[in-house]
């Protein structure tokens, strides 16, 4: 009976044993799977590529571009870098400038289709010439004032050439409206309106660009 009983007490302790072990070696596999699993998600994301933004203190390019003007040529606008700091604010100080002669001048600046269609009044057509040079006029000298950042000089240059340039052009088409010739007015329409263009063209133009750069 004792034999019994001993061998019954060794039989339950090998089997705690064993059942032990079967625990230990699970909890052992758990914890070398969670080991696992984490180097996988730790060494995931360091390899993969960068997002690649750019950082906001980062210079871009403006300008680079031509203006093609109808039977006249092109004008080439410079290239430049500069920070979007800088682009937005230079852009603030030209873009109600800009704006508020935008629509005088896109008046007079289709003169040319006005006559070819026989949609055409000297009077009417001279006002909006007259209303066109003044808001230009206005324009040009607050453009003189603006103190553009450095990188953005050449840009602001090419501008303010297009508004003083418009100038005359605007004073010859006003004269030759005034005299009703159609002949006259035809061809001062052929040799200044392209100023006018020019104006309107390359402004929109550089003030879009501006636009898009700024961020």
């Amino acid at each position: 009976m004792r034999r019994l009983a001993v061998l019954m007490i060794g039989l339950l302790i090998l089997g705690g044993c064993g059942a032990g072990g079967g625990i230990q070696g699970s909890s052992s596999a758990s914890s070398s799977a969670a080991a696992s699993a984490s180097a996988g998600s730790t060494s995931g994301p360091a390899s993969s590529p960068s997002s690649g933004a750019a950082s906001t203190g980062g210079k871009v390019t403006v300008g680079g571009f031509t203006v093609r003007l109808p039977g006249k040529g092109e004008v080439k606008v410079p290239k430049v870098t500069a920070t979007r700091d800088e682009i937005k604010t230079y852009l603030n100080q030209v873009r109600p400038i800009i704006r508020n002669t935008e629509q005088q001048v896109a008046q007079v600046a289709n003169l040319n289709a006005k006559i070819k269609n026989g949609n055409f009044s000297a009077s009417a057509n001279l006002k909006s010439v007259q209303n066109a040079e003044q808001a230009t006029r206005r324009g040009f000298e607050k453009l003189k004032s603006v103190q553009p950042p450095k990188d953005l000089r050449p840009i602001h240059e090419k501008l303010v050439q297009a508004y003083d340039q418009a100038l005359p052009a605007y004073k010859n088409l006003g004269q030759a409206l005034q005299s009703g010739n159609l002949r006259k007015i035809t061809t001062s329409v052929g040799k200044n309106l392209p100023g006018v263009q020019r104006q309107l063209l390359e402004s929109r133009k550089i003030l879009r660009q501006l636009s898009r750069e700024s961020g």
